[in-house]
């Protein structure tokens, strides 16, 4: 795909080159998350065989943006592009263009819909669009809050002046109880450790389980940019933080304990190194994710976070046939919260590694 000005739609060739492009333009973008990495497209393929639609927008030589979809099909959805499943972000990822530009792309974006023979696209977030060109194309879908903490302080000043009172208590009363925190992000800790707890703590959530190689895929594909910060009491480990960091920023998705030690407080000693380890290595900002729930912002703001308005998005393949009926997934209707409490009720937890990857690829959340 081209158009004029010297702007053209390629799509992805997955090679080392265009792997290196790809990367290096998510990595120098400021809005550039794990989930628009290469890596990420090869461990959606390899664990859950959803078919990658990817695509590099250059401007001359220079590449300008990327376009990562993936398609999918549900019994219960439909079918259509998602950008990025499994993740509260993803879409196009953008360069500054000209007004014409942005049309452009959002149109060559409808064609790539059309070539997909879908309806229209769910689009995780607006980032490097103006509100122009998301006004005129897209449609607002999911509104919300994502947490995002500045790290551009000193880590004692920060853990002094910022972190609230009560969570500063809590640190200092597992690191009494001999509670510590180190970070490991290979397979052998994902397969031992991280997973036994993730299947625990999602049951607990009312939340289907994702597979062991979701995240063994990480290991493998997202190596360099995986971290982990695990809690240990005893010579047990009792809870873990794993997040993502690339460019200048770092993304944490997944939090995991034993209840049996949460008196010992090792979520917030992991968040806490997390954080600090963002400060020391001077990182821009620290993303605590989604809020939601009135739960999701108390956490979030305790830590600092800044609420910032964050949207999901449709893209329509024909506007003028008008938005179609279905195919998108909310999860706080009341379907998914009965869904949830009989998830956490009913399922056993032996059975949700082998029940939780089935319902996960037909809702692509």
């Amino acid at each position: 795909m081209s158009n004029s000005n010297n702007l053209k739609i390629t799509p992805f060739c997955d090679d080392r080159v265009n792997t290196e492009l790809w990367d290096n333009f998510v990595a120098n973008h400021p809005e550039g998350r794990f989930c628009h990495l290469i890596g990420y497209k090869k461990v959606v393929e390899g664990s859950y065989r959803y078919q990658p639609y990817y695509y590099l927008l250059k401007k001359g030589d220079n590449v300008a943006g990327i376009i990562p979809f993936f398609v999918f099909k549900s019994a219960f959805l439909g079918k259509k592009l998602i950008s990025q499943p499994f993740s509260e972000y993803g879409g196009l990822l953008l360069d500054t263009l000209s007004p014409y530009e942005y049309d452009e792309v959002f149109n060559l974006s409808r064609d790539i819909l059309k070539q997909a023979n879908v309806k229209m696209a769910e689009i995780h977030g607006g980032f490097g669009i103006p509100q122009d060109s998301r006004d005129k194309f897209l449609i607002p879908s999911s509104q919300h809050y994502r947490g995002i903490l500045n790290l551009d302080t000193d880590a004692d000043l920060y853990f002094e002046k910022t972190v609230d009172r009560m969570v500063r208590k809590a640190i200092r009363k597992a690191e009494r109880n001999n509670v510590t925190c180190f970070e490991k992000s290979d397979s052998e800790m994902i397969k031992n450790h991280f997973y036994p707890l993730f299947l625990q703590s999602m049951k607990r959530l009312g939340v289907p389980a994702h597979p062991l190689s979701y995240y063994e895929k990480m290991t493998e594909h997202l190596d360099k940019n995986l971290k982990i910060f695990w809690a240990e009491f005893e010579g047990k480990i009792i809870a873990g933080l794993l997040g993502f960091a690339v460019g200048r920023g770092i993304h944490i998705i997944n939090i995991v304990s034993d209840p049996v030690y949460w008196d010992k407080r090792p979520n917030d000693l992991c968040h806490w190194h997390f954080i600090k380890w963002g400060i020391e290595n001077k990182y821009d900002y620290f993303d605590f994710g989604s809020v939601r729930y009135e739960g999701q912002k108390i956490f979030k703001e305790k830590w600092g976070a800044e609420l910032v308005d964050y949207n999901h998005y449709l893209l329509i393949a024909d506007p003028q046939k008008g938005k179609p009926i279905g195919g998108h997934f909310d999860s706080s209707s009341k379907t998914m919260s009965f869904f949830s409490t009989a998830w956490n009720k009913c399922v056993p937890l032996s059975m949700t590694k082998y029940l939780g990857p089935i319902i996960r690829k037909q809702l692509g959340r």
